[in-house]
């Protein structure tokens, strides 16, 4: 058999979905009412959801041939689909979670082109795109991408797809297309939240870092990080901060990095670890600043859950900055000892 072209792959995928039909079963799922404070209520143990957008949600209790329909705001819920309704997509997902990016890509094709379950549908475009792009095949991701828009514009996802868009757009040298991708996801905003804002601005400050603008890049997630609740937000705070501060560094102001990365080594141990690993490397090619940088080296090292390799480098790093500390004229014996120590416990 002669192998598909790509192109006509995706074009295949793209027919196949609009030939589904739109009418797909009600989806098993769990949903939980939440109160003002965004806290968990009452729970729907049997309900067979319909459809589900940025507007809000529409179920079935107990009977997925009923008309008791409920419908509740966004916002106002949680929702659990049972995934393992769709073997495709289960399949797919768990492929991807062993890291066999390639074998995950057909079984998302696979659910995204079906007409079982509309939540399958879009999150295996999603999948899609985030596999095609993982294996350099920007055109799939864009193909993706351009369906979910066209199927459901007010899809849940598109803010993610859309992001994944961009990014497939950069990696085929189309900056323009990428900017005007990430500026629609900035004017998502108001209805999308706070998502489609940073993964917008943080598309159009990495398009200006390609052209060797860095400071402008920081000026793009400024007032970002300023309009985000650490508290509430934290991994979203850390993910801009972080940005933001490897912006800062590029732009060789080294002072306002490390005013972002000290507001940042205090919250979740995900953004903690890699901000003071980050504020360990700034200070330690300074022999003024070796000894607090050892300290900021030494929390990344030690702090548990922290994301995959920042302990093993922050180890690395401190075992250096002790080193240097050995050689340096203002230390006493006593001091360089507790640093050797140190070492030998990190």
């Amino acid at each position: 058999m002669i192998p598909m072209n790509p192109f006509l792959r995706f074009h295949a995928l793209s027919l196949a979905l609009v030939a589904a039909a739109l009418a797909v079963e009600p989806a098993p799922a769990v949903i939980t009412k939440l109160n003002e404070k965004g806290e968990p209520g009452t729970s729907f143990e049997e309900t067979f959801v319909v459809s589900e957008s940025l507007d809000g949600i529409e179920f079935l209790v107990d009977d997925p041939k009923g008309n008791n329909k409920l419908s509740l705001k966004r916002g106002s819920y949680r929702v659990t689909y049972d995934q393992t309704k769709d073997i495709d997509f289960l399949r797919a997902d768990r492929q991807e979670a062993e890291g066999k990016i390639e074998a995950a890509l057909p079984f998302y094709e696979k659910a995204a082109a079906g007409n079982r379950y509309f939540w399958s549908r879009e999150e295996g475009l999603v999948g899609v795109a985030r596999t095609s792009l993982a294996l350099k095949k920007p055109e799939g991701a864009i193909a993706a991408a351009d369906q979910l828009a066209k199927d459901v514009p007010r899809s849940l996802h598109l803010d993610d797809i859309l992001a994944l868009k961009g990014q497939a757009q950069q990696a085929k040298g189309d900056a323009a297309g990428a900017k005007a991708t990430y500026s629609l996801l900035v004017g998502m905003t108001k209805e999308w939240g706070d998502n489609a804002l940073i993964q917008g601005s943080i598309g159009l400050a990495g398009l200006l870092a390609d052209e060797k603008k860095p400071a402008e890049a920081a000026a793009v997630l400024t007032p970002v990080l300023a309009r985000l609740d650490a508290a509430k937000n934290p991994e979203m705070y850390g993910t801009v901060g972080l940005t933001l501060a490897q912006h800062h560094v590029a732009a060789g102001k080294n002072a306002d990095a490390i005013a972002v990365l000290s507001r940042l080594a205090y919250g979740p141990v995900s953004v903690s670890a890699e901000a003071n690993l980050r504020w360990a490397k700034l200070l330690a090619d300074q022999p003024a600043t070796l000894e607090e940088a050892f300290d900021h080296a030494a929390v990344a090292a030690t702090l548990k859950g922290a994301p995959a390799g920042v302990n093993d480098q922050a180890r690395a790093l401190a075992r250096s900055i002790i080193e240097k500390l050995q050689k340096a004229p203002g230390l006493s014996e006593p001091q360089k000892l507790e640093y050797r120590k140190a070492r030998d416990n990190l």
